[in-house]
């Protein structure tokens, strides 16, 4: 199947229109629904005169006159729908690949690249990828692409330490079990915090398939009241992606230092790479794998090596609201490098999991955005503080979001998270709670 073909079917997913109390609009998107063009050609030009402006009308009309080959009037009626709607990525999708058809390369490549920064469904993103590589082929040229975001944040956190709520937990000491009563400092602090964030990316093609990419990332956390636990993280990841027929392999190198109370806290160094596969115009598989090295400053029994896998699967439905799913499972060992008891009773286990991601779109400028993760994690140590068990733990965060698009590098998300750890040893179960507001602005 074309990448043509790929993006109709794609985007004829839609669902981003409300039901119209017009009926010409509503035959005219069921004519475009089934694909049947040339009646909807005719339709619209019976009626373009009195409804030309209408946002359901015109962004119809347009993806019937691309699709009968008159580009000019497609591109100048979803023009209109842009203009309106600048948020807008399905008609701003229709718009470039308008251009595209006409031959203007320069104006397909702007839009395209401007629904790429709107972060797209990971199936339309490759799409888009293919796109834009045709673009630089036919231009002759290979551009260096830049891209980027800034944000900020300001919410609540119930339990910004990641700590039990009990003001006492049993251990053994001596061969006797005892409860060990906790001091406030070592119980669960909430707190407000501010977030900052941003980060860089330069993209830079290299032969007809091949692309080098080089990233910068950066967040701060600060809370007023509890600063022991303000964060700062400092990452950056270089690597190749190549550009195939319904594949894209990528290799990179990261690496990361994590800060704690203004303290180097965490170094990773590590290697990734990953292969993202198209099924079919709505369905994308992935497969990943990481090893990367962990060292801590002040904790040396935490210093590991860690590996993991993943293999996952994305999939958009031809429905109302354009529901989206990515779910994938993964498995994992932590390495301690240490031999000590409390090296292997924290630090060294097993991990496996799952994460689900599910995305819809309520209209042109509001999006719907949930995640579950689910993770078991088996230490191999026994633990003397407590009666010799080896820790286990069951962990699950879930979050909601709505991201509101009022332009289309302006991004406000009110989100909600929770966070639970469930483990045979009551020192490490804990509950937590997040809120926050966030604005970002893509470059």
């Amino acid at each position: 199947m074309t990448i043509r073909k790929q993006m109709l079917c794609l985007f004829l997913c839609g669902g981003l229109l409300g039901s119209s109390a017009f009926a010409v609009t509503g035959d005219l998107a069921q004519l475009v629904n089934q694909q049947r063009f040339d009646e909807a050609w005719a339709l619209a030009l019976d009626h373009r005169f009195d409804r030309e402006g209408e946002i359901e009308f015109d962004l119809y009309y347009g993806m019937a006159a691309i699709e009968t080959g008159h580009f000019s009037e497609g591109v100048f009626a979803l023009e209109r729908v842009v203009m309106q709607r600048p948020g807008f990525a399905r008609a701003r999708l229709e718009l470039a690949r308008g251009h595209f058809l006409a031959g203007d390369l320069d104006r397909a490549a702007y839009h395209f690249e401007m629904v790429q920064a709107q972060d797209p469904p990971p199936t339309v993103s490759v799409i888009i990828d293919r796109y834009l590589q045709r673009i630089e082929q036919r231009s002759a040229r290979r551009e260096t692409r830049f891209s980027g975001s800034v944000g900020i944040g300001l919410g609540y956190d119930t339990n910004v330490n990641s700590a039990t709520s009990s003001d006492q937990i049993s251990v053994t000491l001596g061969g006797l079990d005892a409860d060990l009563q906790l001091d406030a400092d070592s119980q669960a602090k909430d707190d407000l915090f501010l977030t900052l964030r941003g980060d860089g990316r330069v993209d830079h093609p290299v032969g007809e398939r091949w692309t080098v990419f080089g990233q910068i990332e950066a967040a701060a956390r600060r809370q007023p009241d509890e600063s022991d636990f303000d964060t700062l993280r400092l990452g950056t990841r270089v690597g190749g992606r190549w550009q195939g027929d319904g594949i894209v392999p990528q290799v990179a190198l990261r690496a990361q230092r994590f800060y704690l109370d203004g303290d180097a806290f965490q170094d990773l160094l590590g290697i990734s790479a990953s292969l993202n596969q198209s099924l079919s115009p709505f369905m994308l598989a992935t497969y990943g794998l990481e090893l990367a090295n962990l060292s801590h400053d002040d904790s040396p029994d935490s210093d590991a090596n860690l590996a993991s896998g993943s293999v996952g699967l994305v999939h958009a439905w031809r429905a109302p609201l354009s529901p989206l799913v990515n779910a994938s499972v993964f498995a994992g060992v932590v390495d301690a490098r240490r031999s000590t008891t409390a090296a292997e009773a924290n630090t060294d286990r097993w991990q496996t999991g799952l994460n689900v991601q599910g995305r819809l779109q309520l209209n042109p400028s509001w999006r719907l955005s949930s995640a579950v993760q689910y993770r078991h994690s088996r230490y191999s140590g026994r633990n003397p503080l407590f009666d010799n068990d080896r820790r286990v733990d069951d962990f699950l965060q879930f979050s909601l979001a709505a991201d509101w698009q009022p332009m289309p590098r302006v991004q406000v998300t009110p989100r909600a998270e929770y966070r639970t750890n469930r483990s045979n040893l009551d020192l490490y179960t804990y509950d937590r709670a997040v809120a926050e507001l966030q604005a970002q602005y893509r470059l």
